[in-house]
């Protein structure tokens, strides 16, 4: 039995609640506590957890929905193993995640979070058949030592998934969630563990992350890519070099989010934006030209 506790993160999705806790306990390696952290569902939530109370599955619930961050901030509180995962209720463990990631942590120790690459499924939970992010065989455990890296990381388009990160316990003393970076907190989050401790990802897909009707945590608003954005351009890098890497990557995102912005306000034939946009000290031409470019030949959304 493994020193970790694997939380779920619930909240009135009782269907999908019940996979998860499913595939919690059908780990080739088993974790020391299983640990429902409900936000104050209907009772429906709680029904289908008690079927699993004999298998060792607990409940920690709330009279009402204190919001995501409490709960996350509730579940490292009431830590008392030497790991801890806090899965979304809407996510999937494939049967060799805890073994193979907790063989990555014990032969790894400076590592403080390990997440891992997962595959898509709908809300039926049928596989897409795509990753996260593309499968990287010569580089199967990438390791992020600084603030910036991680920042390089979702900078170039890809991220770290939170659902699926494993913590050493001892690293959560020393960093905690911003609540008022919204839905781009995880990258923050991140990065501050990178402060003081490694982070990294397996790149092997062990996970599942499901795509459902009533999701919205893929729809990052300007307002926060920019606030994320101010974020990273100030963050520890090891070098001069690994610097003007995340700048570069930042000022090419910034770009094209100042294009799609143009095309909108030419769209809505309302002019009175568009030279701020065009002289904003963070846009760059050429890479917006090349992002048109793109958007031309491939006929699909600015990437």
């Amino acid at each position: 039995m493994l020193d970790i506790t694997v939380g779920i993160m619930s909240y009135n999705r009782p269907h999908f609640l019940n996979e998860a806790i499913t595939s919690a306990l059908s780990q080739t390696v088993l974790p020391k506590k299983i640990i429902v952290f409900d936000n104050g569902s209907d009772d429906e939530a709680l029904l289908v957890a008690q079927k699993y109370f004999s298998d060792g599955v607990q409940w920690v619930g709330s009279k009402k929905n204190n919001g995501f961050f409490w709960n996350f901030e509730r579940a490292f509180s009431l830590c008392t193993t030497k790991y801890l995962m806090l899965l979304h209720d809407d996510d999937r463990l494939l049967n060799n995640f805890l073994e193979k990631q907790m063989e990555l942590l014990t032969s790894n120790p400076d590592i403080g979070a390990l997440s891992c690459n997962g595959y898509f499924i709908s809300g039926d939970g049928t596989q897409f058949g795509a990753t996260l992010f593309p499968l990287n065989i010569s580089n199967s455990l990438e390791r992020f030592r600084t603030p910036g890296q991680v920042g390089i990381k979702y900078a170039s388009n890809s991220c770290l998934p939170l659902s699926p990160t494993i913590y050493d316990t001892s690293t959560l003393k020393t960093s905690k969630i911003k609540e008022q970076f919204g839905k781009v907190a995880d990258a923050v989050f991140f990065c501050e563990i990178a402060q003081n401790s490694t982070v990294a990802v397996n790149n092997y897909p062990l996970y599942e992350a499901r795509f459902h009707i009533g999701q919205d945590s893929q729809h990052i608003s300007f307002n926060q890519a920019q606030l994320l954005e101010d974020y990273f351009w100030n963050v520890n890098c090891t070098d001069m070099s690994e610097t003007k890497l995340l700048r570069d990557q930042l000022i090419r995102q910034h770009s094209i989010r100042n294009l799609r912005l143009i095309v909108e306000r030419i769209k809505a034939l309302d002019f009175q934006a568009i030279p701020f946009l065009l002289i904003d000290k963070r846009f760059n031409w050429i890479s917006a030209l090349r992002s048109m470019i793109q958007y031309c030949l491939r006929g699909s959304n600015l990437k």
